[in-house]
């Protein structure tokens, strides 16, 4: 999407958005109706003000991967990424319906990992053999 496309969808104020790219209004304009080039500069805030509905690759199509390296791997990753996580995520879930269940106890969850990881161990007792509490 570009940023005539963006303001088309009324998804944002020029004001605004120049504000949180630091840059005064009439610029703003005279990107999204192309009178000016947008500098590459500002495509990483640009980015960011758009929550991602602009993106560099969209904004520099023939030079985003020479500008921003870290896109490029980025792009390459990002699916089987996301797909990863999401897995991870599913699992996660599992563990927690088991620990409500009994089935297992959580017994350490790092809050920097958390969609990656949790440590369990096997329920001792009535839990572990099914039988009331």
């Amino acid at each position: 999407m570009n940023l005539a496309d963006y303001f088309a969808l009324s998804r944002g104020n020029q004001l605004r958005f120049a504000e949180a790219v630091g840059v005064h209004q009439p610029t703003v304009h005279q990107w999204a109706t192309h009178q000016r080039p947008i500098p590459f500069e500002h495509g990483a805030a640009i980015e960011r003000a758009t929550g991602g509905a602009v993106t560099r690759q969209e904004l520099f199509p023939e030079k985003w991967a020479s500008i921003w390296p870290e896109l490029v791997l980025q792009a390459q990753i990002g699916e089987p990424l996301t797909l990863v996580l999401a897995e991870l995520r599913k699992q996660n879930t599992l563990l927690e319906v088991l620990a409500k269940q009994g089935d297992i106890t959580v017994a350490a969850r790092s809050t920097s990992c958390a969609d990656l990881c949790s440590v369990v161990r096997p329920a001792t007792g009535a839990a572990a053999s099914g039988l009331p509490g």
